[in-house]
């Protein structure tokens, strides 16, 4: 699956873009710094 650049709205974040996905994490730019969530 290719959730590359999807735009997504995290609760406490806000506005972010996916930047990187590995099938385990994927890594989310918001605005102030990038985050890394357990995937899925």
């Amino acid at each position: 699956m290719n959730v590359l650049n999807i735009n997504v709205i995290h609760k406490a974040f806000g506005k972010g873009t996916v930047i990187e996905f590995d099938n385990t994490y994927i890594t989310v730019q918001f605005a102030d710094k990038s985050r890394k969530f357990e995937y899925p």
